[in-house]
């Protein structure tokens, strides 16, 4: 019978990766390519059952890849399954080495489904759909802008926002 490899937390951040097992950190890269590629290089020489992050937006997004492209097993859990699962274990405080360490603990309790990339295609239609979404929120605003604005200068301005494109 061989040994089940290690579960690997990351606690993502803007500028850097609290990398941990299920009881201690292991190290802390910057979140860039350097540090991505040193996360890689640590991680490819150890017996690995999954690498673990929150799904937290797109600061994970060039990680997750880059563990991919490493042929690394990684997972993305959602940020509130890990919070209910660390407060069933009583964890109440939040720090990055603590996020990591219960994110493994997280993927070795749950074993959660392993990352595939999804179509190009549709990597493009949420591109689109987050950009339409974007756009909707913009004219909420400028519309709530119109309404609060008593200037008429001001008003014909946000108007002309508001216009239908032409073709």
């Amino acid at each position: 019978m061989t040994t089940p490899g290690h579960y690997i937390g990351i606690d993502v951040a803007k500028a850097e990766l609290v990398v941990a097992t299920t009881t201690a950190v292991i190290c802390r890269c910057t979140n860039d390519r350097s540090g991505q590629a040193q996360l890689v290089q640590r991680l490819t020489g150890m017996r690995v059952e999954a690498v673990v992050l929150e799904s937290t937006g797109c600061y994970g997004q060039a990680v997750v890849a880059a563990l991919f492209a490493a042929g690394l097993p990684v997972a993305v859990v959602q940020p509130g399954r890990v919070r209910h699962y660390a407060r069933s274990l009583g964890i109440h405080a939040k720090t990055d080495p603590m996020d990591a360490v219960v994110i493994a603990q997280f993927a070795e309790a749950t074993k959660p489904r392993l990352f595939t990339p999804p179509a190009q295609e549709v990597i493009h239609l949420r591109a689109l759909v987050d950009r339409r979404d974007q756009i909707i929120e913009l004219r909420k605003q400028e519309q709530n802008h119109l309404e609060a604005n008593p200037n008429p200068i001001i008003a014909k301005e946000l108007r002309s926002h508001q216009a239908p494109a032409r073709s």
